[in-house]
């Protein structure tokens, strides 16, 4: 097989309806509902954990609209991860932080996806598409437990959430213990050991879908209320600033709790922002 001027050796071919490539929430909520609606679904994760941002390698868990609101909760099939992991104790409490690194967190995602009939690939790297035309056809997969290249053909889509920010998050963050150790406080931090580094770099969002609405600031912080909403979120923007000698987590555009009709509300998504984009950035 020739692309990108490179040649391939395949050592297995599958074919299945739909690749969702990384196992952060949205990968996982992506492939459950795919596979229930009788998609074949193979979930490829670059690591050996499952989860992305909330693996036990990074440790952020879920929490959207009740970090703000008492009396919001999240629905669908994230509600499903939350309550199932409530049920069988997947969070390590950390007072004061929303952080969690049980691996029991990593077996809830797979037994929900497997359950579901979604094919878990962990240790697998989507290398590049096969396109046809404007449509991709395959994937090139490197499954890195095996050092064996795999080709998998696509019926419907590819689903893609990943990142490749983490080697030069860990050029900040080393350089950042450098000048401490031996520039800026040699002495104070003679005793200090740096004893954890996430392997995983904690990715925010990196696209902008604009659809026939776009969000605006005002929406959010007014809890803007639309007829046809299919979607809800109460988080605010929280910005990590370097303030004096500590770093502190501002909070910006916290979305307002307004009452109608006696019932607390939150801010809401349309169907028109999100049923398709017209572009992305």
């Amino acid at each position: 097989m020739q692309n990108h001027n490179l040649t391939y050796r395949i050592d297995m071919r599958e074919n299945t309806d739909v690749i969702v490539i990384g196992s952060g929430i949205a990968g996982v909520c992506a492939a459950i509902a795919a596979a229930r609606l009788g998609c074949d679904v193979i979930l490829l994760e670059n690591d050996a954990v499952l989860g992305g941002n909330s693996s036990p390698n990074l440790g952020i868990h879920i929490s959207d609209a009740h970090s703000f609101h008492p009396y919001a909760s999240e629905t669908g099939i994230v509600g499903e991860l939350e309550e199932e992991g409530a049920y069988r104790h997947t969070k390590i409490i950390t007072h004061g932080h929303h952080y969690n690194i049980a691996r029991q967190w990593d077996a809830l995602l797979y037994n929900m996806m497997r359950d579901a009939g979604v094919k878990v690939r962990r240790r697998h790297h989507a290398k590049f598409p096969l396109m046809d035309d404007n449509r991709i056809k395959s994937v090139l997969v490197e499954d890195l437990a095996t050092y064996k290249t795999k080709l998998i053909d696509v019926n419907l889509c590819v689903i893609e959430d990943d990142h490749e920010i983490y080697e030069e998050l860990l050029k900040h963050l080393y350089s950042a213990w450098n000048h401490i150790k031996n520039e800026a406080h040699p002495k104070e931090s003679e005793n200090w050991k740096l004893v954890w580094v996430s392997p995983k770099a904690g990715k925010r969002e990196s696209r902008r879908f604009i659809g026939d609405y776009i969000l605006t600031q005002t929406d959010v912080e007014n809890a803007r209320q639309f007829p046809d909403a299919v979607a809800y979120g109460g988080y605010a923007v929280d910005v990590h600033d370097p303030v004096g000698k500590q770093v502190k987590i501002i909070f910006h555009s916290v979305p307002l709790s307004v009452f109608k009709d006696g019932q607390r509300e939150c801010m809401k998504f349309e169907f028109m922002m999100c049923r398709y984009p017209k572009s992305e950035t």
